[in-house]
């Protein structure tokens, strides 16, 4: 408050009077027999689960996950469920944002069935007028099975670009990256509320028993390549270490305001095929082809064997990352 004082800022010192820290029981959905928890608002954690209902009745398991019928599909998915965000979500205390109908079986199959399995959408939901963050993730599951998924962003380097003088803190530019000034929409800009932001990580249940947890950085890619991994995890029987180092891919623009004006377009790192790539721009893609390791993202994902208790780790090779036990 001192440095808000020090530097004119618009705070009156009430508002930090009135802060408290909020415990909440997280969101969850089914998933071929296991249950995924997420995030709640304002965390756009509720997109991955959105995904997962959109896609699961689809027969994954028999399709190539290189091929472009299932990259279709799910990019498909990560579509409608950013464009839901887009439109409706926001503080759900300032404005009664319903997400559990977002998540529900009902709404994703209406969804689904909204998807055309042989061409693109290129329509979308922009309320905004015409991103990379800073952000760490780390992953902990200790002997006695308890476990932390721990993410945080500053949102764009070096963040707001105040430190508060003698502690080292950098201000994070949340409020500035996330809300918008459309006074009508749910995420606008007003006293007292929190913006919506990309931040999210997961925990997946075999029954009452943990199976997996982690996450990933990078912005709206965290709900795409979050949903890539449990696929390829629960789906197609990849190891930890497989899904993570996988060929991956990301739909742009998401929900970034900086990004939104931009036309779609798809990029896939270039160890997909290439007959994947044609089929892709037949169906209306714009493919954008990357390195073989420049897709983004940086997952770290723990796995609890679930006949052994043996705790299985992997760090993505796209950035610097480490998994050991202690």
């Amino acid at each position: 408050y001192q440095l808000n004082e020090a530097t004119g800022g618009l705070f009156t010192g009430a508002e930090f009077k009135r802060h408290s820290l909020e415990v909440y029981e997280p969101l969850a959905t089914t998933y071929r027999g296991y249950t995924v928890y997420e995030n709640a608002p304002v965390s756009q954690g509720f997109t991955l689960l959105e995904e997962l209902n959109i896609v699961e009745p689809a027969p994954l398991s028999e399709m190539d996950p290189l091929g472009a019928e299932c990259v279709h599909l799910m990019v498909e998915a990560v579509k409608l469920a950013f464009e839901d965000r887009n439109r409706y979500a926001g503080d759900p205390k300032a404005t009664g944002f319903d997400v559990d109908k977002l998540i529900s079986k009902e709404w994703a199959r209406e969804r689904l069935a909204g998807i055309n399995r042989a061409t693109a959408k290129q329509d979308r939901y922009t309320p905004y007028g015409p991103s990379e963050g800073d952000t760490t993730i780390f992953v902990a599951v200790d002997e006695a099975g308890n476990a932390c998924v721990f993410i945080h962003s500053i949102a764009f380097n070096f963040g707001s670009g105040v430190v508060v003088p003698g502690t080292g803190v950098v201000l994070n530019n949340r409020a500035g990256r996330s809300f918008n000034l459309v006074p009508e929409h749910p995420n606008s800009l007003a006293p007292g509320k929190k913006p919506m932001h990309t931040l999210n990580c997961y925990m997946v249940f075999q029954d009452k028993d943990l199976y997996l947890a982690g996450g990933t950085f990078g912005g709206d890619g965290q709900p795409q390549w979050n949903l890539q991994i449990l696929s390829l995890i629960l789906d197609h029987g990849a190891g930890p270490q497989e899904a993570v180092d996988f060929p991956r891919w990301l739909s742009f623009p998401g929900t970034d305001m900086i990004n939104l004006d931009k036309p779609y377009e798809l990029q896939l790192e270039s160890r997909f095929p290439g007959a994947t790539l044609s089929a892709l721009s037949q169906k209306g893609h714009k493919v954008v082809q990357r390195g073989p390791w420049e897709g983004g993202g940086g997952a770290q994902i723990i796995m609890v064997d679930p006949e052994t208790g043996l705790l299985v780790g992997a760090s993505d090779h796209r950035v610097e990352g480490l998994a050991i036990g202690i």
